[in-house]
């Protein structure tokens, strides 16, 4: 197949900050976010009115273009306020995970180069212990000694008016710094600049499938690309409610979903499995749900049908991307094929290569994907082998994952090139038979790697989660495998129960973790 490129689409070269506020003005006094814990609300036009005081309060606090600010929290109505207005500056917002210890806060920080961290006072330890010579103020939710309050930065008294354009260059200055799941090794910095992140907005409001009608129950976290781009930021500039969870619990989910009449769900795989195993699931009402969206990992086609019969849908849309290219592909109803991810968006560009030769291959013949799109990543922050390592020549994006696209366009992701189980030389697809684990009725979670053998280069093994009371054996899980799957595809590396699988915020199966226990 040649290369398959989406439609053209109007992508403005302009900041994330005028973009945002600009649009939430539209949207004027309709609630734009709710505090699930509190019930607090928001409206659009205090949105544009916050993000553009606080801008102004950081600015006095001596925060300026290309500076960075590292947010050290869990979801709060705040983070993208806070995106906006750092963004508003021509600084760098850095997305980090808040249940990061001292050492990986740290690590961060030095790879970035924040000066500024925004934070709770019950993280000021972890922070404190991470900050090293490089921060200059330390910001926290509420009041802590020797730190900046955030509320005393949003000014009462000043003009809201529009920031004065600080010289940004869209296409070239980066806005935030996220980072890669790390299932294979040390999370890596990406850089996005205003235009990969508004065009990558563009590119997913561009279906027509979200609109200003819309209400979200949000819990992916914000430091994650799913949750602060495609979720907070999409739905923010669609003029979408937005109802905010701190954190995930299953029945508080639910229960927000009812009161809030919810109509759009973001979510990932482990939460499809957890609701589609949930017996109490049906004592909430949840018939206000028109669509869900998928994204950051696989799902399984026994999971996405049993959620289908669960929500009363036709289809479950499943979204594609990652942190260094954000979203490229959405399934639409239309034409829904189960265990696609879907249809390339606009402006962006696939193609399947073959692993060795790096030349295109046929339709429906697996290789790596590989992405163009003006959402890319600017590159690795401070690792520039890495960057060198992603991109080829023509400017593609090497993304590690195998998979084909059919006659009709549709991609599938059929597994991550390293992670791969090489048996005898055929490729084995731990997915695939993670797939096929999760149509047995005795497992509620699985995870699948390749352990090393002599005689036949790896060997399939998996790591099984019972659903509660299930007295499933070793045996019958082989024999049920064998039974579903050809003969190289078998778990001959064994079975091993535990009570968790090891899994990153955004839901991908840390496989090293799992090597680890074997």
């Amino acid at each position: 197949m040649m290369s398959l490129k989406g439609k053209t689409l109007y992508l403005p070269r302009v900041s994330l900050g005028t973009f945002m506020t600009e649009m939430c003005e539209k949207h004027g006094e309709k609630v734009a976010m709710v505090d699930a814990t509190t019930g607090r609300t928001m409206s659009y036009q205090q949105v544009a009115s916050t993000v553009r005081r606080l801008a102004r309060g950081l600015r006095t606090l001596g925060f300026k273009k290309g500076d960075v600010l590292c947010v050290f929290s869990q979801n709060v109505m705040e983070y993208p306020i806070v995106f906006y207005a750092v963004a508003s500056l021509g600084g760098v917002l850095q997305a980090t995970n808040p249940t990061y210890n001292a050492t990986e806060l740290k690590d961060t920080i030095e790879i970035c180069k924040s000066k500024f961290v925004l934070t709770f006072p019950a993280s000021l330890p972890t922070v404190k212990a991470a900050a090293g010579n490089i921060l200059k103020k330390i910001i926290v939710f509420g009041k802590a000694e020797g730190c900046t309050s955030f509320s005393s930065l949003i000014a009462p008294d000043i003009s809201d008016g529009p920031i004065s354009d600080p010289d940004i260059d869209p296409e070239n200055d980066v806005v935030a710094i996220l980072f890669s799941s790390g299932t294979t090794g040390k999370p890596k910095g990406v850089q996005l600049t205003h235009y990969a992140m508004v065009s990558n907005i563009l590119q997913i409001l561009s279906t027509g499938d979200l609109t200003k009608d819309d209400s979200y129950v949000i819990f992916l976290p914000f430091f994650h690309i799913y949750g602060l781009g495609p979720v907070i930021s999409a739905g923010l500039y669609s003029g979408a409610r937005s109802v905010i969870m701190s954190k995930f619990d299953i029945h508080e989910y639910l229960n927000n979903i009812q009161k809030y009449k919810a109509t759009v769900l973001h979510v990932v795989p482990p939460v499809m499995v957890v609701m589609s195993n949930l017996p109490s699931i049906s004592e909430y009402d949840l018939s206000s749900v028109r669509r869900i969206l998928c994204g950051a990992a696989p799902l399984s086609t026994d999971i996405e049908a049993k959620i289908m019969v669960l929500f009363h849908l036709t289809f479950i849309t499943q979204v594609y991307g990652m942190t260094e290219v954000q979203v490229t592909h959405i399934s639409h109803g239309g034409k829904h094929k189960f265990g696609s991810a879907g249809y390339i968006l606009p402006c962006a560009e696939c193609k399947i290569v073959d692993v060795t030769t790096g030349k295109t291959v046929p339709t429906n013949v697996d290789g790596e994907v590989c992405l163009r799109s003006p959402s890319v990543m600017k590159g690795y922050k401070s690792n520039p082998a890495a960057t060198a390592a992603i991109f080829d020549e023509d400017g593609w994006v090497k993304t590690g994952d195998i998979g084909h696209v059919d006659e009709e366009g549709i991609l599938f992701i059929v597994d991550r090139l390293k992670e791969l189980i090489k048996y005898k030389g055929y490729q084995v697809a731990p997915a695939e038979l993670e797939d096929v684990l999760l149509s047995h009725p005795a497992v509620a979670d699985v995870g699948v790697i390749g352990v090393p053998d002599v005689e036949t280069g790896e060997l399939p093994k998996a790591f099984i989660v019972k659903k509660p009371g299930s007295a499933v054996t070793e045996q019958e899980i082989q024999d049920y495998v064998t039974s579903k799957v050809s003969v190289t595809k078998r778990l001959r590396g064994g079975v091993t129960f535990i009570t968790k699988i090891p899994k990153s915020p955004s839901g991908k199966i840390l496989r090293r973790l799992l090597r680890q226990m074997d």
